[in-house]
Parts: structure tokens; C-alpha cells; sequence
């Protein structure tokens, strides 16, 4: 009688034999074991590695043409973006008296004008710690610095959050580092005098510190270093939230040090600020800054970005998405994912660029993560990733040389409105407080007396009934204002919706309007 073995089996013997050759051969190759695969293996390495090295020389060295060319932006005498003269105004009301001024910024609003302090305190306290008076470019060049410090800790996060060998560690870094500063909304915001920068830099020294952390004593800085960034300014805490679902996954000894260190460092501040100044530092912090919602600007930015942006976009998403099981306990795993939160908060009335630079630092260390892990994978699937983000960060880097450049993107001084710049600053230099104007650059630039500090929040804070112009409206009824200038609207549908009616029905009563941009007392 014959006997056969089961044909089930032998077959099952032989796929696992072919598996056990494929995983060996695999290894072999991944650890440039000899013969001809394991060559090969190091040749793939070997290229990938330079490929990742010139892709980090080539955006180094156009980040280095971006902040060279923001340093004009610096040295420019005149508010070079709206807002720039607010936040000009309320550091020196910080230098000339750090109690009263954060009593100015942060209390009941005076009776004849409007103070925004819309803003946490941290940056207006170190633009006002230059010895003399405050000028836009200290507060420019702190933004400068913002960013430098952005994209070294940015560097130092991915460096300590992959794994593997050092040359491709260090590359990675410096790769995420310059994408950072490569990114439109970062080199177009990064000569800007705005806390923005400062902001993010805090959180890029929590998430660098954190990612190095063995232990509460590093989470806890960490923490302190985000809840510095909410102190900075208070929408720049995507990075803490990624921290905390980081810390989750590590566990409470690494979550409850860092809630403690944000916690404890943002309660002190603002507790300390309540104290002194009471329940309206929560309307100025909180309420001046919820905006009306516009659906037409959040399609128009968005669409803008992710075309401009999508080839560093794709790959930080593709490396969170493989990260929440590889590395759950990096914060940079989940840092592209919370960061866009950012792309529902630009439909915001008055949302810009400077939205996005906490989703540019995110997708920048993502995508060098992604290379970076891709390239120190085994050989098969991940080496043929990273050839294929090398295709799309090399494209990247092509359009950064090609089409993000002067006259395009590359912001540069309005030096074409210099002269009429000049003209009317003689004109406010020649008249004496207190001036009514739509343009508190001029005013601020000289550090004097300002009646409305930031008229776009002006609009919203007086729509929303939170704010009311009568003290003004007397004011210019009692003829008080030497000079009233409107550099900035100059209709009347313009004016009226900065102003609101009552201002402009009692300018028009009592003034006379002397040029296209300027109005004097009746009968002078």
C-alpha cells in the first residue's frame, strides 16, 4: 500500500522557507552584508544619503537668500504691514511704564480712545527691554531671530525624533530646518514686526526639548517652553497639542509634567495680570480675537497654499499616518495633524499668512521625517519611498529657485511710497497732540499720544458692543483734534465702517476737509 505526505504541507513548508531566504536576504542587504545584494544595499544607502545631504544644501542655502533678503525689510524705516504700528505703540506704553502700561493694555478701555492688547504680554516686553525707545526694527529683528531659532530647534527635534545613523539624523535636520524658512508664509512673515515668530520659536525649543526628554525634569521645560509660546501669542499651541498626545501615549509620568510645566508657567503670568488689572484682561485676550468667519477668504487662502505647498504637505501626512504605530510617542508624529487645525482658522475676518506658520513648521519636520525614515528603512518599499520624496522634495526645491522669488513672493520695501511716507509724516511731526488717525504708524514712529491703536479690531470690538467711540465723538464735536488724518480710507464708505457713523457724521459737522487725506478744526 503506497503513502503519500499531504500535499498542504509540504507546500506550507516551502512558503515559509521562502520567507525565512526573503527576510535573511532582506537583512543581508539592510546591513551591507556581502555579495552582490548587500553592495547594492549600501550603494542605495550611500545615495540616499547624498541625495538627502544636497536637498538640505540646496534649501539651506535659499533659506540663508530668504532671511538676507527680510533683513531689508528690517532696516525700513516706515510700518511696512498693518498692525506693525500697533504693536509698536503698546511696547513703548510697556517702556515707558511696565505697571501702567499693562494697565493700559489690558484694563477697561480708556474714554477717548481704543487700546486692542489683543496680544499676551511676552513679546511687548521684549521689544521694550531695548534700552531707549522702541522702533519697528528691534521688533522686526526679534522676529528675525524668532526664526532662526524656529528652524534650529525645528533641526534638533527631528534629529533626536529619528532614529538611526548620524549622518542621515543630521541631514534630516538640517532639511527640516530650511524647509521651514522655504515656505511662502514664513520668508513673506519672517521680516515682519509681529509676535508670530517669537511665538513659535518657544514652541520649537518645547518640541526639540521634548523629543530629547528622559525624564520630568526635560518635559517639564518643555511645557515651560510651550506655555511661554502661549504667552507670546495664544494661538500658537498646535505644537503643546501634539506634546500632549506624545505624553499620552508615554504615559502620566511624561503627560503630568508637562501639563504642570505649561500650566504653571501661563497661570502665573496671567494670574499676576488678572490681579492688576481684573476681568477685562480676559475680553482683550479671548473676546477682541473671535472674528466673524468668511467662507470666501478660507477657500482663497487654502487653495492658495496647498497648491503652492502640497509637495512637503503630502509626505508629513503620509509620515503621520505611518508614525501613530511606528513612533506614538513622538510629538512630531502628530504635529502635521494638529497643525491643520490652522486651515479652518485662516476663514477667520482678517485671517493672513501669518496663520500658517505653525502649519509650515509642522509639514517642514514631517516631510524630513519622512525621507529621513524612508532612507534608513530596510531595503524593498521604504527605499523606493524615499526615492520617490526625493522626486517630490527635489521638485520643491526647484520651484523655492523658480518661482518663489522676487516680485512673485520674496517680500521687499514699499520704497515706491517712500516720498508720500515722508510727506506725511512732516505733516503729523507739524501738528501737536492729540491726533486722530487711521494710519498710528506715524504717531507711534515719533512715540506719541495714539487715539484708536488698531482700527481693523476697533471695527470688530465695536461691532460686537464691546466697545463705544462716544468719548471720541465729543472729541471731535469740542474741535479738540488739530489734525485729523485719513492716510488709510479714504471714502467715506471706508471711514465709516472704521470709524462708524457717529465719528464721521461729527467729523464732517466740525471739520474741513484741507487735502485728499486730511481734515482741520472749522474756522482755523
Amino acid at each position: 500500500m503506497l503513502h503519500f505526505r499531504p500535499v498542504t504541507r509540504g507546500g506550507n513548508n516551502t512558503l515559509r522557507s521562502i520567507r525565512r531566504t526573503m527576510a535573511n536576504l532582506a537583512s543581508t542587504i539592510a546591513q551591507g552584508g556581502d555579495g552582490t545584494f548587500g553592495r547594492i544595499g549600501a550603494v542605495a544607502r550611500v545615495v540616499g544619503l547624498c541625495a538627502i545631504a544636497l536637498l538640505a544644501l540646496a534649501l539651506t542655502a535659499r533659506a540663508a537668500y530668504y532671511l538676507w533678503a527680510a533683513l531689508a525689510m528690517v532696516t525700513w524705516p516706515h510700518e511696512a504691514h498693518n498692525g506693525e504700528g500697533t504693536i509698536l505703540h503698546e511696547s513703548q506704553l510697556l517702556g515707558r511704564d511696565l505697571l501702567g502700561g499693562l494697565r493700559s493694555l489690558y484694563g477697561p478701555q480708556p474714554a477717548d480712545g481704543f487700546i486692542a492688547g489683543n496680544y499676551p504680554p511676552l513679546y511687548y516686553a521684549l521689544w521694550a527691554m531695548k534700552p531707549g525707545p522702541s522702533a519697528l526694527p528691534t521688533g522686526r529683528g526679534l522676529s528675525l531671530l524668532g526664526g532662526l531659532v524656529v528652524a534650529l530647534a525645528g533641526g534638533v527635534a527631528v534629529w533626536a525624533a529619528l532614529p538611526g545613523r548620524r549622518a542621515l539624523r543630521l541631514a534630516a535636520g538640517a532639511l527640516g530646518g530650511a524647509l521651514f524658512i522655504c515656505t511662502i508664509p514664513v520668508f513673506q512673515q519672517i521680516g515682519i514686526a509681529k509676535p508670530d515668530m517669537i511665538a513659535l520659536a518657544f514652541a520649537a525649543c518645547g518640541l526639540a526639548l521634548f523629543e530629547r526628554a528622559v525624564g520630568p525634569r526635560g518635559t517639564v521645560l518643555a511645557g515651560c517652553c510651550f506655555g511661554l509660546a502661549l504667552l507670546t501669542k495664544q494661538s500658537i499651541g498646535l505644537a503643546f497639542a501634539a506634546a500632549a498626545l506624545a505624553a499620552i501615549r508615554r504615559g502620566p509620568r511624561a503627560l503630568l509634567p508637562l501639563l504642570a510645566g505649561a500650566g504653571a508657567t501661563v497661570g502665573i503670568v496671567l494670574g499676576a495680570l488678572w490681579l492688576l488689572v481684573g476681568n477685562s484682561l480676559f475680553e482683550h485676550l479671548l473676546l477682541y480675537n473671535t472674528r466673524p468667519w468668511r467662507g470666501d477668504r478660507f477657500e482663497s487662502l487654502n487653495g492658495k497654499f496647498l497648491t503652492q505647498h502640497w509637495p512637503i504637505l503630502v509626505p508629513a501626512l503620509a509620515y503621520a499616518a505611518w508614525g501613530i504605530r511606528r513612533r506614538a510617542k513622538s510629538a512630531l508624529t502628530y504635529y502635521p495633524l494638529t497643525a491643520l487645525l490652522v486651515l479652518a482658522t485662516v476663514g477667520a475676518e482678517g485671517g493672513a499668512r501669518n496663520y500658517y506658520i505653525e502649519l509650515c513648521l509642522a509639514i517642514g519636520l514631517g516631510a524630513a521625517l519622512a525621507l529621513g525614515s524612508a532612507l534608513g528603512g530596510k531595503w524593498g518599499v521604504p527605499l523606493l519611498a524615499g526615492a520617490a520624496l526625493i522626486f517630490l522634495l527635489g521638485f520643491y526645491t526647484t520651484r523655492t529657485y523658480t518661482s518663489f522669488i522676487v516680485g512673485q513672493y520674496v517680500p521687499t520695501p514699499p520704497v515706491q511710497d517712500g516720498a508720500r511716507m515722508n510727506a506725511l509724516l512732516a505733516m503729523v511731526d507739524a501738528a501737536p497732540d492729540p491726533i486722530l488717525t487711521d494710519s498710528i504708524g506715524f504717531l507711534a514712529l515719533r512715540g506719541r499720544p495714539v487715539v484708536i491703536d488698531d482700527d481693523f479690531l476697533a471695527i470688530i470690538v465695536r461691532e460686537k458692543g464691546l466697545w463705544n467711540p462716544e468719548g471720541i465723538v465729543a472729541t471731535v464735536q469740542a474741535r479738540r483734534y488739530p489734525l485729523v488724518l485719513t492716510a488709510k480710507y479714504t471714502t467715506d464708505a471706508e471711514l465709516r465702517r472704521a470709524w462708524g457713523d457717529q465719528v464721521v457724521d461729527a467729523l464732517y459737522a466740525n471739520y474741513d476737509r484741507t487735502g485728499p487725506e486730511t481734515f482741520a478744526p472749522k474756522g482755523r
